[in-house]
């Protein structure tokens, strides 16, 4: 309830239309439908009881559709069932260990953990935070957007995708290239590790370098990490 009131909040007071939030629905269920359709993510993802599907994908989602969908507050004027991510079940996991570690074990790395970071915002407008904790990680490392090559960010609400683009522009192509949250849901616990497994596969899929992840968290905290491919 808390995270809706400040979806809702945040929209309202930065200027946030349904109508702005709505092609970030229809894309991420775009990309997300064409990334199971080629296959992108089956080699990280492990069928539950035969079943390999993600429930939350919605192929044939459509402008009507999301005009039909219900405002979830009362008295809400922007966040609706559509623009703020589904409820599921889920688990993910990542390795991270030393370099040492890794060469004693004879493990092949993926990426190299570059540098985290936390910041605190409005407790009451946390969605504002991811793109918050992308600001501060890039001045921390002296890296600027267009050097990073993948963002994958928890969009829970739409009205995060809504920021991030204002924040960093044109970086659309490199945002969450096989969808987010809106389409796969959002599972407890499971997010972060989902987020950076998306974006391993994104850096791989365009030979990039660096890779951020980042995500809004209840109580106005975000993070953020910068990973390097290998």
């Amino acid at each position: 309830q808390v995270m809706l009131e400040g979806a809702e909040k945040t929209a309202l007071t930065e200027n946030v239309t349904k109508a702005e939030m709505d092609p970030w629905v229809l894309l991420s269920h775009k990309r997300a439908a064409q990334a199971t359709k080629e296959g992108i993510l089956s080699d990280i993802q492990l069928s539950i009881e035969g079943s390999r599907k993600d429930e939350g994908i919605r192929p044939s989602m459509s402008q009507r559709l999301l005009d039909r969908l219900p405002y979830i507050l009362p008295g809400g004027k922007v966040i609706t069932a559509a623009n703020a991510c589904l409820m599921h079940d889920g688990a993910a996991f990542v390795a991270l260990c030393s370099e040492e570690y890794g060469k004693r074990h004879n493990l092949t790395p993926a990426a190299v953990l570059r540098f985290g970071t936390a910041v605190g915002g409005d407790p009451l407008m946390s969605p504002k935070t991811a793109v918050l904790a992308v600001e501060k990680l890039l001045k921390k490392t002296g890296l600027t957007y267009g050097q990073i090559d993948a963002f994958e960010v928890n969009e829970a609400f739409a009205v995060i995708d809504v920021l991030f683009d204002r924040a960093f522009p044109g970086m659309r192509e490199r945002y969450n290239r096989f969808g987010g949250a809106l389409a796969y849901g959002h599972p407890y616990g499971a997010s972060g590790a989902l987020l950076l497994l998306h974006l391993l596969k994104s850096l791989e899929s365009c030979s990039g370098q660096y890779g951020i992840c980042s995500v809004a968290a209840a109580g106005g905290i975000g993070s953020a990490i910068l990973v390097e491919r290998i």
